[in-house]
């Protein structure tokens, strides 16, 4: 298993299988409910539950089911996991979770060079 925050150049080779690698400890098509963190998510996007949010600039990110009723962050979260969404880091990275399975990673900011 590739680790790519301890390996960067991993990323430039043409031959690597996605499946040699981790982003953060999660492995690529891993099932996401056994490696997804979600006590250190931060932020939801793409969730099926969340019909509405409201967030932005240093503000806590609210989340709104199709009845116009508040979710909370842990139902948004696990929501995500055992299904679909993208489940966001402080660390700048994110994953991509189809299906329950962790099928794409992001990472962004100057600071990785």
């Amino acid at each position: 298993m590739i680790e790519i925050l301890d390996d960067l150049d991993v990323l430039t080779r043409p031959d690597v299988d996605p499946r040699e690698l981790s982003l953060a400890g999660a492995r690529y098509g891993s099932k996401a409910a056994d490696t997804v963190a979600r006590d250190s998510v931060i932020e939801v996007t793409l969730s099926s539950i969340v019909h509405r949010s409201i967030g932005g600039s240093g503000r806590t990110t609210e989340y709104y089911g199709a009845d116009g009723e508040p979710l909370s962050r842990e139902e948004v979260v696990e929501n995500a996991v055992e299904t679909e969404g993208i489940v966001h880091f402080s660390g700048r990275f994110s994953y991509r979770i189809v299906g329950g399975t962790v099928s794409g990673f992001a990472f962004y900011g100057g600071e990785r060079g």
